[in-house]
């Protein structure tokens, strides 16, 4: 990381501040050091492994990338990596770099980064062909769909045959908070965070069965598909982190979800895609 480090301050900065760049850069680096010792592995893998996946994208994907989102553009070692496009002293981004990372959060960042759309297939199989010539496995993420609160209530009310008029008043009744319903013993009895509520018990007290039927399918596995970006990019074979299976369109992921991949030591990278970048392009 040190060559690539010189070679975008050579090529992206001016003289003229070299005091203000070379105090932000020790305390980057200080930080780097820091959180690297403490979870004994080298920050610099991570950060040469989102270089060069830039790289590809720009390259071989025949890419636009976005600027940068999110914390990490206040990160000068990314702009100077290419990481990110945004000079964070000269911008003026007001934000502070312990936002991104900070010794108090000991863990590997999360950089995000924007493509074309319609490029998306092109870019993972550029990406995956230049880790499997380094040994590497690349392999999308998958995700496991389970039936909702409200989903559960209107096939446990159309499997009792009850009337949609009732079910779908009771349906109106469940909060959904941040895209995720309520869980059904949440509205019936409520808990630390959630009062219950009282409408809700009492029309399901009317239908005893709805509320028996829809307890045993709430949470099931309904469905899985691909993670809209999440991508895992590992040393070796992909089997000795994770299972994997095809999607109904043969595209192979991982058997486990996000979460439980993380937990085996899987890593991931998110590939998203902004339809103005197309446009732009």
């Amino acid at each position: 990381m040190q060559n690539c480090l010189q070679e975008g301050y050579l090529d992206k900065i001016s003289n003229d501040y070299i005091e203000e760049y070379f105090n932000r850069l020790d305390e980057e680096l200080g930080t780097f050091k820091a959180i690297s010792e403490n979870i004994n592995q080298p920050l610099s893998d991570y950060f040469n492994t989102m270089a060069k996946i830039i790289d590809i994208v720009w390259t071989d994907g025949d890419s636009l990338v976005g600027p940068g989102r999110g914390s990490g553009c206040g990160s000068l070692i990314n702009y100077l990596l290419g990481i990110t496009q945004l000079d964070p002293l000269r911008q003026e981004l007001n934000m502070p770099f312990w936002r991104f990372l900070h010794p108090s959060r000991p863990e590997l960042p999360d950089i995000d980064f924007d493509t074309e759309a319609l490029k998306r297939n092109r870019i993972l199989k550029a990406v995956t062909k230049y880790f499997n010539s380094i040994g590497s496995e690349v392999i999308n993420v998958c995700t496991i769909g389970t039936i909702k609160t409200k989903s559960a209530i209107r096939t446990a009310g159309r499997s009792l045959g009850i009337d949609d008029v009732a079910v779908n008043y009771i349906v109106s009744l469940v909060p959904n908070e941040r895209g995720n319903d309520w869980t059904l013993d949440q509205c019936m009895y409520g808990d630390v965070e959630h009062q219950r509520i009282g409408q809700f018990g009492a029309q399901m007290a009317e239908y005893p069965q709805l509320w028996n039927v829809a307890k045993r399918i709430s949470g099931l596995v309904s469905n899985l598909s691909v993670h809209a970006s999440g991508v895992l990019i590992l040393n070796g074979s992909i089997t000795e982190h994770n299972s994997v299976m095809k999607t109904s369109r043969k595209v192979m992921v991982t058997a486990w979800d996000l979460h439980d991949s993380e937990q085996m030591g899987a890593l991931k990278y998110d590939f998203l895609t902004v339809q103005a970048i197309d446009k732009i392009r």
